[in-house]
């Protein structure tokens, strides 16, 4: 009897090895085609980063205080980042914008003394250029009428 039952017992065994054979494959195949999808899902993605608020605003700010009757930015540098600029530009930028605004002389010399207020010593206080908010500058000029 101790044969037959084993011999039993071996066949009962058979189909579970096999399930459990069918079932790992089943279970290897899943995780790999998972995975690939995963892996193409990210490196098809195109990343959307949340931008700053401060920088939207600083963004919008200068997309409504553009053109002529503004004072347009240089180039940003290590030295003066946007949306800096010197003094010296904003003066060299002065007459184009007096005349496309028709200002007078009182408000032209109102205009020079704000440059003035505005100028701000270089962050580090040692080296650099003093600077000047160009969109302070043009918020300031719009208020100016």
């Amino acid at each position: 009897m101790k044969p037959s039952s084993h011999s039993s017992s071996s066949a009962s065994h058979i189909p579970l090895r096999l399930l459990g054979i069918y079932g790992g494959a089943f279970i290897a195949l899943f995780l790999f085609f998972a995975l690939a999808a995963q892996f193409l899902r990210m490196s098809n993605a195109t990343e959307v980063p949340i931008p700053d608020e401060k920088a939207v605003a600083q963004e919008l700010l200068e997309a409504k205080l553009s053109g002529p009757k503004y004072f347009q930015l240089g180039e940003s540098s290590a030295e003066l980042p946007s949306p800096y600029m010197t003094p010296a530009q904003a003066r060299m930028q002065l007459g184009r914008v007096v005349n496309e605004r028709h200002l007078d002389a009182v408000k032209r010399e109102r205009l020079e003394n704000l440059i003035k207020e505005l100028t701000e010593p270089s962050p580090s206080r040692m080296v650099g250029t003093e600077r000047l908010n160009a969109l302070r500058l043009n918020l300031a000029l719009d208020e100016m009428r």
